[in-house]
């Protein structure tokens, strides 16, 4: 068995064509254990749900890991006192990034919500209850989902997001 290394260039004897020849596809040279990150999380701009299934799901799905442990506090943008004095501006704010509210009530400081979401491609459903104290600009929040950790954890980087630039 002979072997002949060529280094440099990629002409008939560079690495990438030893590893053609070898029936090694180009893309199966990067190291293990690398893989192409997971596409971005859309959700739908118009989710439904009737209320009887989010109330089923909602006890029957899991939470996502950040709140595996219990409620995630997320942060409101600086004006949120202000501007939150009744449920609609944070329901309409959301509305903007996907999330629809399946109910909602209460007055500052525990504006109580329930929000839902659905992945853009259909393979994920998001719930949501957020308790909105807007003074201390914090909602603690739990969200379940069927879509698994990835998707879920992604769901709530969009909901974290939402809620930081609501009335920033």
């Amino acid at each position: 068995i002979w072997l002949v290394v060529v280094s440099g260039g990629s002409g008939p004897g560079s690495s990438h064509n030893l590893l053609d020849l070898l029936d090694v596809p180009m893309d199966s040279a990067s190291p293990p254990g690398e893989s192409p990150p997971p596409p971005a999380l859309s959700l739908r701009p118009a989710p439904s749900i009737d209320a009887a299934s989010f109330q089923a799901r909602w006890a029957a799905l899991p939470p996502a890991p950040g709140c595996a442990g219990g409620s995630r506090v997320l942060t409101l943008g600086a004006n949120a006192a202000a501007v939150l004095t009744a449920p609609p501006p944070l329901m309409a704010h959301l509305a903007t990034r996907g999330f629809a509210t399946m109910a909602s009530g209460g007055a500052p400081p525990a504006i109580k919500y329930y929000f839902y979401a659905q992945a853009e491609d259909g393979a994920g459903l998001f719930l949501v209850e957020a308790v909105v104290n807007p003074a201390a600009r914090a909602a603690r929040v739990v969200l379940k989902t069927d879509a698994g950790a990835q998707r879920g954890a992604a769901a709530e980087d969009i909901l974290a997001e939402a809620m930081a630039s609501f009335a920033a």
